[in-house]
């Protein structure tokens, strides 16, 4: 799978899939394209040319090598292969998905010689040669208010109980970062963080648990209690 700027033609991305890595399919829902082939190992970004030589034996030069299965997904704008799609599932003979549509709901069909798959929940389940993917949600959670941090000092060092006020998504979980990362993920409205100063910040958002998250909550530092 190749990406080309379509003004100039100039190279974007490189994409080489191994083994029987050929494409026998494309389709696309305008963000992103997805392919099928007979690839059941990787797919190689950057590399443009390809050989048989073993994983990690290879001379051919390669950026990052991602799982594929019979069918993969490459981010329209950029070329980026998208390395949250990973289907689990098995085709006669590794043959691989020879169709791919998307449709109007935007569920994406895969057509080919599949026999089963794993649906949702990790269970196995028959495909006799179709299998669909719905569109996850695309819309934000409502963003969480009135973040604040209290500093708690106790016998193993101080820690930060850290409080706000409820989005009013249902179902949605929040997240509490720390200065620049996730500290702690509570479907409730406040959570102790250990190991926390005075000097450090904090961050609440919403998140729907399908990639999807709110705007963040203005930070604020544990004061004392």
């Amino acid at each position: 799978m190749f990406a080309y700027d379509a003004s100039t033609l100039a190279l974007k991305a490189a994409h080489i899939t191994r083994a029987g890595g050929d494409l026998q399919a494309i389709g696309d829902n305008g963000r992103v394209v997805y392919g099928g082939c007979h690839c059941g190992d990787w797919s190689y970004t950057g590399a443009t040319s390809y050989d048989s030589l073993k994983v990690g034996s290879t001379s051919v030069a390669w950026k990052q090598a991602s799982k594929i299965s019979l069918l993969g997904a490459w981010d329209n704008a950029t070329g980026a292969f998208v390395t949250t799609f990973a289907p689990q599932w098995k085709s006669r003979g590794g043959f691989g998905v020879w169709a791919v549509t998307v449709a109007k709901d935007g569920t994406l069909w895969a057509g080919g010689s599949i026999q089963t798959s794993v649906k949702d929940g990790g269970g196995n389940q028959f495909s006799g040669g179709f299998a669909r993917f719905s569109q996850r949600p695309a819309t934000a959670p409502l963003a969480p208010s009135g973040a604040r941090a209290v500093l708690v000092q106790g016998g193993e060092g101080s820690s930060a109980t850290v409080s706000w006020e409820a989005g009013s998504t249902s179902g949605a979980t929040y997240e509490v970062l720390r200065n620049d990362r996730v500290v702690a993920t509570t479907a409730s409205t406040t959570v102790s963080v250990p190991g926390s100063t005075s000097a450090d910040r904090f961050f609440v958002r919403a998140s729907d648990g399908q990639g999807n998250w709110s705007a963040s909550t203005s930070g604020v530092r544990a004061a004392a209690s």
